[in-house]
């Protein structure tokens, strides 16, 4: 269930938990992509993002 809150272009690898948090571990499902910076398409990751959703109310 939790797959079809998020974007089809991502899939959930983890989840971890505690009593004040929900962290949500998604990988894109992307084989390759085009450079922000240059445009040429790539298939390696080149950088990593933390997002804090808070606006959100996924478990109320």
């Amino acid at each position: 269930m939790i797959n079809e809150i998020f974007f089809d272009k991502f899939k959930v690898d983890n989840i971890e938990h505690d009593e004040n948090k929900v962290l949500i571990i998604l990988k894109s499902t992307n084989l390759a992509t085009k450079c922000t910076c240059c445009g040429v398409k790539t298939t390696k990751v080149h950088s990593k993002y933390k997002r804090q959703v808070l606006d959100l109310p996924i478990f109320r």
